[in-house]
């Protein structure tokens, strides 16, 4: 299990699949709140920024000659010090999997189970994602093959019923007020930290003929999605954007070919759920990897159990108060997670590669 390595496609369904799932929910309202008219520039500011560091992890890979960032570590700054930084990794990814995690479970309980109790939202989701924690990168390539699918019919189906709704002057003037852009950008970068995922898969990738193309083309796929997701959104609600928390359930429920069928767009919302189910599992997958190493359990279910019993009790405990909780995150949590998100790969990018180290040891013997 620990030899596995991920293919070009899948990471490439991961990245459509799970990537673009994690911003269809609040990520939307929020930019708007923010961002105003300028929301798609936001939007795709801060996912182009995340694209150079993607392809910065990707270059990581080939230089280092597919060892891990913890072999990398271990050999350059010795075991204790590797593990120390992966229990970093471990804090940054619990930080990171907060907002995934508490607006999956008020989007279940506020648009499909408005009646059931927190616990009963909240325990299905965590016993499948200790399994899917489990199971390890296997278990996420698998999940990816699927459930990439689900987002694009999922996401194409509410942006065509949304579609005869838009209203392009919605987005004038364009770029009037550049100060809500950057604010935009910046209040929701907790949704778009994707790089430091790409960074954990350093090692574990199964290289083949331009795989840095393939795998950012992926990203800027999602990108698109997303902006036209936003768009269709935005364009419909106009300033009202910023009050529609769950757009899943309510794009499409104006829309003229609903009066006749009834709400078929439902069946996309919940496509869309499934694949979100496992989006915001993600960090706290990667979370559970960091753990394992840096503890060594010898049960590998000791880890996923740790760290979704501790999100389990955040998230229980926080559910009545998510806005409060949003602003700490977005003012203290966004630094850590930038660091360790931007500022840590270029560090590692200094180190020597696989190459100069072998070039050396040939020239001393």
């Amino acid at each position: 299990m620990n030899d596995f390595k991920i293919s070009v496609r899948q990471i490439c369904f991961m990245t459509i699949g799970l990537i673009t799932a994690s911003k269809l929910i609040f990520m939307t309202s929020i930019t708007a709140e923010y961002a105003k008219e300028g929301i798609l520039f936001s939007i795709a500011a801060d996912m182009l920024v995340n694209a150079v560091f993607i392809f910065i992890a990707l270059k990581l890979d080939e230089k280092f000659g597919g060892k891990t960032i913890f072999e990398i570590l271990s050999e350059r700054i010795g075991v204790p010090a590797a593990k120390i930084i992966y229990f970093i990794f471990f804090a940054i990814f619990f930080l990171k999997s907060y907002l995934p995690v508490i607006e999956h479970e008020e989007y279940i309980k506020k648009t499909l189970y408005e009646t059931a109790p927190l616990y009963a939202n909240v325990i299905p989701f965590f016993i499948l994602s200790i399994y899917f924690s489990y199971k390890g990168l296997k278990g996420l390539a698998r999940a990816s093959d699927v459930l990439v699918w689900f987002t694009v019919v999922g996401s194409l189906c509410l942006i065509a019923l949304t579609l005869p709704n838009v209203d392009i002057t919605e987005f004038l003037p364009v770029l009037a007020r550049p100060r809500l852009v950057l604010s935009g950008s910046l209040k929701t970068a907790l949704w778009h930290f994707d790089s430091i995922y790409y960074l954990l898969l350093v090692g574990r990738i199964k290289r083949e003929k331009k795989t840095e193309l393939k795998i950012i083309s992926a990203y800027l796929l999602s990108m698109v999605l997303t902006l036209l997701y936003a768009g269709a959104t935005y364009g419909e609600y106009g300033v009202l954007t910023e009050r529609q928390y769950f757009p899943p359930v309510e794009m499409g429920m104006i829309s003229v070919a609903l009066i006749n069928v009834g709400r078929i767009d439902y069946f996309a919302a919940i496509l869309i759920s499934f694949s979100q189910i496992f989006s915001a599992a993600l960090p706290l997958f990667f979370a559970s990897l960091c753990l394992q190493k840096t503890f060594s359990f010898k049960n590998k279910i000791i880890a996923p159990i740790v760290v979704n019993l501790l999100s389990f009790i955040l998230i229980t405990a926080t559910s009545d108060l998510i806005f409060v909780f949003y602003d700490l995150f977005t003012d203290y949590a966004v630094y850590p997670i930038a660091v360790v998100s931007f500022i840590f790969p270029i560090i590692l990018a200094f180190f020597k590669g696989e190459k100069q180290i072998k070039g050396e040891r040939l020239l001393y013997e």
